[in-house]
């Protein structure tokens, strides 16, 4: 036999959902009150003067804020940039730094032939050649062509039958350029006509 349902406790069932209901509600008519407003303050002026001051000074606060963030982004940008300026040559030099092991195991051999020599200093030249290319550092090839006064520095003028006046014959030094501006002129000897 099933004791719940005795009618003594139908109505202790009962009262408690009552009860549970009033409290409830009790709570929803508290949250209610709370949020309501008298709406006769809405045309006093100290209380719209009260929202406008809040809505002032909420504003002024996002503006400290943002301008916070402003500096501290400049601030971050500056370091950055400084930085970048500062360690830019890093990657060329860590290709470069390539270079110099193989010349120090070319210097570090104790009996080595001409011949080898010879081939492995053309290794290295090629290495440094490919890495100059890589960094955007390509070399100006002049010889047979016209001398130009604004990337090439004439040594001196050499009378020559075989080539036209006032043409590149030989290099002293090659002319570079990076990327499209020139960083170092060339040093050559230019032709002349033949007395």
């Amino acid at each position: 036999m099933n004791d719940n349902n005795t009618p003594e406790n139908l109505e202790n069932q009962s009262f408690k959902k009552e009860k549970i209901a009033s409290e409830l509600q009790d709570d929803q008519d508290r949250e209610f009150a709370e949020r309501e407003v008298d709406l006769s303050q809405l045309d006093s002026p100290e209380f719209l003067l009260g929202q406008v001051k809040g809505q002032l000074v909420e504003a002024q606060q996002n503006y400290l804020r943002s301008l916070a963030d402003l500096e501290n982004f400049k601030k971050r940008a500056t370091k950055e940039r400084s930085d970048l300026l500062k360690y830019q040559g890093e990657r060329v030099i860590i290709d470069l730094l390539e270079v110099m092991d193989n010349l120090d195991l070319a210097i570090a051999q104790k009996e080595t032939s001409l011949e080898d020599l010879q081939t492995g200093l053309s290794l290295i030249h090629k290495k440094f050649n490919e890495i100059l290319t890589k960094w955007g550092v390509i070399p100006n090839e002049t010889i047979g062509q016209q001398f130009n006064p604004q990337v090439q520095e004439a040594l001196s003028l050499v009378p020559d039958l075989t080539t036209a006046p006032n043409t590149v014959i030989q290099e002293i030094k090659k002319s570079y350029s990076y990327k499209d501006k020139l960083i170092r002129p060339g040093q050559v000897i230019v032709s002349k006509e033949a007395e």
